[in-house]
Order: structure tokens, then C-alpha cells, then sequence
């Protein structure tokens, strides 16, 4: 019986060890990967009208369970090849001090060893968003081997006007320089 335990242990840590060595993977995403491929439950959100920063926006679900229970799971994909630009988690909190202590949950554990690549860069706070006018609290990590940034904030949520959302989202500048490039064809095509 003890034997049977350790190899069913022993096969779920070395699960999570090769999803974690692939750095190119969050939330059962990789951003090697085009939206089509990606093996989760998704769907395109807004009627599929494209966004104001020239991307369409995908919910999915991930098959991984993680130590925070995510109300929502977005990617945002690039309009014509379909490639990832940047991952996204949201938790909806009834007040911001519930919201600020998951933030800080997430911070401590780094979700539970989830985030272990990433340092802590800068710590920006109360930052007026031009586009929200939320005051919040961000805190942003590097993965300096792939350039991924990792932000995570606790801002006013404009779905919920009387909740606090925790975000954890992933992209990288050279991700975002591709979805400028692809949005600039895409407006001269159509």
C-alpha cells in the first residue's frame, strides 16, 4: 500500500515538475503554442469583436487545480495568427483587505511554487490606470530567462462595483510588439 502511494506521489510530482520546467506554460497555456492547439476548454468572448488594443479575447478553463480558486480565465490572442499575447486570472473579493491578503498569499507562496521563476522587480503603489481610474496596488515579477512579466493587483472591479478583483496576468514586451505588428496588418487587410 505504502508502495503504491509513494509511485502515485512520485508521478504527479514529476507532472508538475515537467509543466513547471516549460516556462512557456501558464494556466495550461503556452505561448508556443496558437489559440487553436491549446488543449483546454475555451471559447471567444464579445461576439468576437476585436479589442481596442487589437486583440480577441478567449475564456478558458485549465485542467490544473491551483491553491487560488479563480472565478475567471482569459487569454488575449493576436488577430491573425492566433498566437497567445497574455494570460490572465481573476478572483472577485468582497472587500479589498480579503483581496489584499490573497494578493499577498499569492506573493508569499508565489501561488504555491507556480510562479518560483520569477523575481520581484518594482512595487508600484496606488497607481492611477488612465484607463480605469482604479487606485491600486501592483506588484510586478520578471522571468529574465524568457522576458515574461507576471503583474499582480487588487483593483476596484468595473464588472462588479462592489467587489475587489485580485489579476495575475502574463505577457512580455516582445509579445506585445507582435500583437502591434499583427494588429497594423490586420487593419490594412480589412
Amino acid at each position: 500500500m505504502m508502495n503504491r502511494k509513494l509511485k502515485v506521489i512520485l508521478i504527479s510530482l514529476a507532472f508538475s515538475a515537467s509543466t513547471l520546467a516549460d516556462e512557456n506554460w501558464f494556466f495550461d497555456l503556452s505561448f508556443d503554442k496558437l489559440i487553436d492547439e491549446q488543449n483546454v476548454q475555451k471559447r471567444i468572448v464579445s461576439n468576437g469583436d476585436i479589442q481596442s488594443d487589437g486583440s480577441y479575447v478567449w475564456q478558458f478553463i485549465p485542467d490544473s487545480k491551483l491553491d487560488v480558486d479563480f472565478d475567471y480565465f482569459a487569454t488575449y490572442v493576436a488577430p491573425l495568427t492566433g498566437s497567445i499575447i497574455s494570460v490572465e486570472a481573476i478572483k472577485n473579493y468582497d472587500s479589498y483587505d480579503k483581496c489584499a491578503l490573497a494578493m499577498s498569499y499569492v506573493e508569499t507562496t508565489k501561488l504555491d511554487g507556480y510562479f518560483e521563476h520569477f523575481s520581484k522587480v518594482e512595487n508600484l503603489k496606488n497607481k492611477e490606470l488612465a484607463e480605469t481610474k482604479n487606485s491600486q496596488d501592483i506588484a510586478m515579477y520578471l522571468n529574465n530567462s524568457d522576458d515574461y512579466v507576471l503583474q499582480i493587483g487588487c483593483i476596484k472591479s468595473t464588472i462588479f462595483p462592489d467587489k475587489h478583483a485580485l489579476i495575475l496576468s502574463v505577457s512580455s514586451e516582445a509579445l506585445q510588439e507582435k500583437l502591434k505588428k499583427e494588429y497594423t496588418q490586420y487593419l490594412v487587410k480589412n
